[in-house]
């Protein structure tokens, strides 16, 4: 069975690596031939060519930076095929998409992910799916889906999954906001990283994540797992969602905010935590 992965960014190159080394049959393509260098050098099956690249293929997965990347592939996608999009869309997108897929008698996933790069080479991903796809195709599906995964959280319809990634990713994008201004303030009277970390780390509400994150701050390591400009882009389609339910969202405001200041002043492809930046940059 093949597998077609369109995109070849930080999650794009980890599936493919992973699903590679497991067996899978595996063809990457991405709109940029230069980042499928790496990965033919490896001993993976790269093609240039869009149609070269999903003609023959059983399964397409589609990993890319936003919902007009995707539009801009899926006329490539043959009928018949399952399509797993897991790219970060919002809902609208997402009910476009599943529009699309069948008016092509394609099978479509809305199957967005939890987790960055070191999750997604590691198969530790929480992957987001709802569908309304046969059995049939769902279980030629499921293989590929439980070797990204640790999780997957099935829901029912075309696009409460990317609903409900946008909300999660509104809550975590305010938890670094929050994060990031609490260490400055510490900062501001000497209290320091390793006393804040102490102190945080004995606390019933700190994560693994929120953990990981107060480090990158505090070192000033911001190498991209998530980068800020996506981050950004997420928040963009948490305010249209909110916009068309009326809905008033101004702690998210506040924080999209921040994250326009930052990538603004050119951190963009660093790491959502160099929200810590807001503020601090000549």
């Amino acid at each position: 069975m093949k597998t077609t992965i369109l995109g070849m960014g930080i999650m794009g190159r980890g599936f493919a690596q992973r699903l590679h080394a497991l067996g899978f049959d595996v063809c990457a393509w991405n709109r940029t031939p230069d980042a499928l260098k790496p990965l033919r050098e490896a001993g993976l099956h790269c093609e240039e060519d869009l149609r070269k690249a999903v003609s023959g293929a059983d399964v397409v997965l589609t990993i890319l930076a936003h919902g007009p990347a995707v539009d801009a592939v899926k006329e490539a996608i043959p009928s018949g095929v399952c399509w797993l999009q897991m790219s970060t869309v919002g809902p609208e997108w997402a009910e476009k998409f599943a529009s699309y897929a069948a008016s092509r008698k394609i099978s479509w996933f809305d199957a967005p992910v939890l987790g960055s790069r070191v999750p997604a080479a590691n198969g530790k991903l929480c992957i987001l799916c709802s569908t309304e796809a046969s059995e049939q195709d769902r279980q030629k599906t499921r293989p590929i889906l439980e070797a990204l995964s640790q999780k997957i959280v099935d829901l029912n319809g075309n696009s409460r999954a990317s609903l409900l990634k946008l909300c999660i990713n509104n809550w975590m994008c305010g938890l670094l906001a929050g994060l990031s201004e609490s260490l400055r303030l510490a900062e501001s009277y000497q209290i320091s990283h390793q006393e804040f970390y102490e102190a945080m780390s004995g606390a019933a509400f700190t994560s693994p994540y929120s953990a990981q994150k107060a480090s990158a701050m505090g070192e000033q390591n911001f190498d991209a797992h998530f980068p800020l400009r996506l981050a950004l882009k997420d928040l963009r389609l948490v305010h249209e969602a909110a916009l068309a339910q009326s809905l008033s969202m101004p702690a998210s405001d506040a924080v999209r905010a921040l994250l326009e200041e930052v990538d603004a002043a050119g951190f963009g492809d660093e790491d959502v935590a160099a929200i810590y930046r807001a503020g601090q940059h000549d």
